[in-house]
């Protein structure tokens, strides 16, 4: 078995609105548990869901998030050196990923 691997919220710096009823969401690939959870979990805490990108690549996934697409829930350690670059931040939606 892998080891679970933790994920976090994140955003492009400048970005204001983290309301994850409306704001784009990049993802994982339909077909991967962290998809599924999340859209499980999105549909459980509002109405509606907004736009939900998938994408089978964790690069292309940031550089959607980085470039102001939308937010994305991804693997903190990776994102790590985004951060440090000031290309993404961080933020806290209310409930974890």
């Amino acid at each position: 078995m892998f080891p679970p691997f933790r994920l976090g919220w994140f955003c492009q710096p400048s970005m204001d609105s983290h309301d994850l009823g409306s704001v784009p969401i990049i993802s994982f690939s339909r077909l991967s548990r962290p998809y599924q959870e999340l859209i499980s979990e999105l549909m459980q805490r509002y109405q509606e869901i907004g736009q939900v990108f998938p994408s089978t690549s964790l690069s292309t996934s940031f550089e959607m998030v980085a470039s102001g697409i939308g937010v994305g829930a991804l693997p903190v350690q990776l994102a790590k050196r985004y951060v440090e670059n000031n290309r993404l931040k961080a933020f806290d939606p209310g409930w974890g990923s």
